[in-house]
This record gives structure tokens, C-alpha cells and sequence, in this order.
């Protein structure tokens, strides 16, 4: 099953990670495996830690990144120097990256389904549970974050309880600073953006049903843009009333006014955009959510 198979790959992973730091002789590095929550599935990275400033940032590279030079050594080890070198000189302030004031300024909200549960309370990591998914706190490391790669802390019980932080009041300063933050487009826009077409040229879609994408300005995690009412009211009163809720992946979700297609039309586009569009650790959920009166239920 699927843990055994995570074990195979952790025990892969830490060999590889052996025979190349016997390589890394008069380095200022050395490597470590980690393992890293994602949304349906953990993942396996390689640290690369500093040897002499325990302060420093430790970039984590997935395995991903290096599938076409894994076997290599001397190309992996060049790969990782360049890593480290771009970062060895930035600096984490962590004491105030754990402060009351920084985490209630900064946490973000992602939401994961709630498959996840049992991952999330072995890690200790804070959640709130919501229909069928769990709220999530994050906060973006932007001194961490480059071209290449954003960085981000997702939030520990133990954190928040350092910071004298209850979560509701976590749960409102997040909704606060996503609201600052949404973005909603009509489905035509965000095909133009892909196509990179001028709107004007867009393709016919009158006879289609009208659709909108709400997400975030990065598009990182913007689903959780539905954890906010005042979010959802702007939709409802740019689709004139009650809509339907697609959750398209952890980053976006599509809203349709409700009443112009089947239930079950709409459960099987899910299922379509689910099985055959998303990454397994992007995929939200398999609901169809329904807007109305202020509430939003599963339908």
C-alpha cells in the first residue's frame, strides 16, 4: 500500500543522501533527508545544512527537481552548492517570526481535505476542521523566498501556544488578511491569461454557463478565499444571487450560479477536473458546495 511504498522512498532517499555527503568532503554543507506535509501525501526532500552557522536558512529541495540528474553525482552535488551559495547568506529572524504580533500580522489560511487528519495530528500541526476539509495557518517567509521558490511555515500547535495565540483569534486575523487579498475573474479572463490573448478575442462562450474563478493574487492556496464571507458576498453579487462552489484544486475554486446545471453534471465535472487536471497534491476535495443566505454547505 501506500505506506509502504513511502518507506521504500524514504529508505531510497537517505541511502542516496549517504553516498553523497561522503562526497562532499571540504564542503560548507552537508545534506539531510526531510520529510515534509503535503497536501495528501507526504514528500521527501533533501536539507542542505550549514556546517558552521546554525542560524542559517536551510533550503529543502524535493527530488522532483533533480529527477534527470538524481543518479549523477557530481550533478547533483553543483546543483546543491548553487542552492546553498544562493542562500547562505540570508538569515531567519525567528524570534520574530514567532511572535504574537508577526504571526497575527502575517498567518494565511490554505485548506486541505480532511483525508489529511491523521498526517496532521501526528505532526501537531494546528487545524481547524470545516464541512469536509481542515483549515490550515500558514505564514510566508518572504527574506526566503526567490524566483524559484516560495517559503512558507505552516503552523504548530506548540507555536501558537508559545505565542499566547487562541485560534479563533488566529482564525479572524487570517480571514482579515486574506480579504486583502482575493482575486475573482471571469472564466473568459482566465482563458485569455492562458491563451495570452487580448479579451477581445476571446472564444464565443455566451451559451455557456457564466463561470468565475476565485483565488489569490499569488494563486498559492487561493481556495481559502471561500473560508471568508465577505468574500463570498462579492460573488454572490457579481453572480446575482446563490451560486455553486467547484473546488478545482487547493489554489482556486469555480463558482457557478446555482440552478443552471444538474447536480450531478456538476459532481461529475469535479470528478473529470479531479482525476484527470490536478496533481494528487493539489487536489481539494470532491464536494460540490452550494452558497446561500450567507452559509456555505456541501450539496
Amino acid at each position: 500500500g501506500k505506506d509502504s511504498n513511502m518507506n521504500t522512498l524514504k529508505e531510497e532517499m537517505i541511502k542516496r543522501v549517504e553516498e553523497l555527503n561522503e562526497k562532499l568532503e571540504g564542503k560548507e554543507f552537508h545534506l539531510e533527508v526531510k520529510e515534509a506535509f503535503k497536501n495528501n501525501g507526504n514528500k521527501f526532500g533533501i536539507t542542505i545544512l550549514s556546517d558552521n552557522n546554525k542560524y542559517k536558512m536551510c533550503p529543502t529541495v524535493y527530488k522532483e527537481c533533480m529527477e534527470d540528474i538524481w543518479y549523477d553525482d557530481d550533478k547533483v552535488i553543483e546543483f546543491l552548492e548553487r542552492i546553498y551559495e544562493e542562500n547562505k547568506d540570508k538569515k531567519l529572524d525567528v524570534k520574530t517570526l514567532c511572535s504574537r504580533d508577526y504571526i497575527l500580522e502575517n498567518v494565511r489560511l490554505r485548506v486541505v481535505s480532511d483525508a489529511n487528519i491523521g498526517e496532521i495530528k501526528k505532526m501537531n500541526i494546528a487545524y481547524k476542521h470545516y464541512l469536509d476539509m481542515l483549515i490550515l495557518f500558514y505564514i510566508d517567509v518572504s527574506e526566503a523566498s526567490s524566483a524559484d521558490a516560495t517559503a512558507s511555515i505552516t503552523l504548530r500547535k506548540e507555536e501558537l501556544a508559545r505565542a499566547g495565540i487562541e485560534q479563533t483569534e488566529l482564525l479572524n486575523s487570517a480571514i482579515r488578511n486574506i480579504e486583502n487579498d482575493y482575486v475573482v475573474s471571469s472564466m473568459e479572463k482566465v482563458i485569455c491569461e492562458i491563451l495570452d490573448i487580448p479579451v477581445e478575442e476571446a472564444p464565443d462562450m455566451s451559451g455557456d454557463v457564466e463561470m468565475y474563478v476565485i483565488t489569490n493574487s499569488h494563486k498559492i492556496f487561493g481556495a481559502a478565499s471561500i473560508l471568508s464571507t465577505r468574500i463570498l458576498n462579492a460573488v454572490s453579487y457579481l453572480i446575482g444571487g446563490d451560486f455553486i462552489i467547484l473546488p478545482s484544486s487547493i489554489h482556486e475554486c469555480i463558482a457557478v450560479p446555482y440552478g443552471k446545471m444538474e447536480s450531478e453534471e456538476l459532481r461529475e465535472m469535479v470528478r473529470e477536473v479531479n482525476d484527470n487536471q490536478v496533481s494528487p497534491e493539489d487536489r481539494l476535495t470532491y464536494n460540490v458546495y452550494k452558497y446561500s443566505k450567507g452559509e456555505l454547505s456541501i450539496m
